[in-house]
């Protein structure tokens, strides 16, 4: 799900920059086209505004050309072509050189171009402002050509203009590579016509049109191809630029979204583990402690070992709570065992004297049956015997009666 949110909302930013990144490679392989022209315009603004040039279109001498116009110079300048052309038209001196023959002499210039359209096309020859110019790329028997004409006026930039100076350069594999090289980038130019330009990519030059000047093509996951038509002296197509960019952006972002992904992966885990650590540590860990002691006292019975956490949560709450029942729970078994005990003694106390009453009943029977023989007993008539034994009177036969009944009443009060 990440994935798909950051392909969905970073990735195609990646995509975006990839493609301006493209669009400015193309721009700078344009503009280093635009500075070789501005390159051969100020080159050919130094020819055209020196006295010698100026004497020289005035009356032609054959040392000028000796010492100006030679093969080497248009070696060392890269010089395809050379014209001077007076203010009515007329040629004074025009030669053309093909770089890539590597031959050591000049061509005539209708193997290059029709120097008569050159000649007739006021662009290149109606100057009417001593510092104005004409450059661009023009369209040759040799291929397209860097062109540059400037009016002809003195060292000291004064006229009258006494004609025009126009060089030219063939867009050779050399220039090409130049500008690849300059703009570090991959860039492959062929004029419009070329027929190494494949057929889908004629189309592409059909879909720019005049009105755009790049076309980005993704052309492999690892590529992305960017065209560029470039317009003739005469706004006509007459370049296609095709830059070849590496999608290193794009691999960047993926490796980029890669790296977030497994961070976020790395840190979700993170997030969790100390997550789990601080619910162990701040929840699970006291719930373990209060249910261990909890389960300990049901099994052992002891509530006097309960340690209390001490904390202001919601745990530490439920620990006062379950100390507080510990302590009352205490307190009744406390009072439950003081209340067993006396009940005990009252069980023991009812039973020794149960035991009691039952070993002293059989005495209380005898003792109450004493006490009934001796409430029965004559002691009147005891009392009266001794008596009447007592007197002297007393006559000895009645005498020897009492005594016996004395002797019978005493022995069965002693029998009881």
């Amino acid at each position: 799900m990440t994935h798909r949110f950051l392909k969905r909302t970073v990735f195609p930013n990646f995509l975006e920059l990839e493609r301006e990144e493209a669009v400015k490679d193309m721009e700078r392989c344009v503009q280093s086209l635009d500075r070789e022209i501005e390159h051969l315009n100020a080159f050919c603004y130094d020819w055209s505004a020196w006295d010698d040039m100026y004497k020289y279109v005035e009356t032609p001498y054959r040392e000028f050309e000796e010492a100006n116009f030679t093969l080497e110079t248009f070696k060392n300048y890269n010089l395809s072509l050379v014209m001077i052309i007076k203010p009515n038209g007329d040629l004074v001196w025009g030669k053309g050189y093909d770089p890539s023959t590597q031959e050591n002499e000049f061509i005539e210039m209708e193997e290059i171009t029709e120097h008569h359209a050159l000649r007739s096309n006021p662009k290149l020859t109606k100057f009417t402002a001593l510092d104005e110019s004409f450059s661009g790329i023009y369209r040759t028997k040799k291929g397209p050509m860097l062109i540059a004409a400037r009016p002809i006026i003195t060292s000291n930039y004064e006229g009258p203009i006494k004609g025009s100076l126009i060089f030219g350069r063939l867009l050779t594999d050399g220039l090409k590579a130049a500008i690849a090289e300059q703009t570090r980038v991959d860039v492959n130019i062929w004029p419009v016509e070329s027929p190494e330009i494949s057929r889908p990519e004629l189309e592409i030059v059909k879909r720019i049109g005049p009105d755009g000047r790049h076309h980005v093509y993704e052309a492999l996951p690892d590529l992305l191809r960017v065209y560029s038509i470039y317009q003739d002296v005469n706004q006509n197509p007459i370049l296609l630029l095709r830059a070849n960019i590496p999608r290193d952006i794009s691999k960047r972002g993926a490796a980029a979204m890669q790296f977030a992904l497994v961070s976020v992966v790395g840190i979700g885990i993170l997030l969790l583990l100390v997550i789990l650590l601080t619910i162990r540590i701040v929840i699970t860990g006291p719930l373990f402690r209060l249910t261990r002691q909890i389960t300990a006292i049901g099994k052992s019975g002891n509530l006097e070992h309960f340690q209390e956490e001490p904390r202001k949560d919601e745990i530490g709450i439920l620990s006062a709570a379950f100390a507080n029942m510990v302590k009352q729970l205490t307190e009744a078994r406390r009072n439950l065992l003081e209340q067993t005990y006396y009940s005990g003694m009252a069980d023991m106390a009812a039973g020794i004297l149960h035991n009691i009453r039952n070993t002293l009943s059989p005495m209380l029977v005898d003792i109450e049956l004493l006490l009934q023989a001796v409430r029965q007993a004559p002691l009147e008539k005891i009392q009266a015997a001794r008596q009447e034994l007592a007197l002297e009177a007393t006559p000895p036969e009645r005498r020897r009666d009492l005594k016996r009944y004395l002797e019978l009443a005493e022995g069965k009060i002693q029998a009881l």
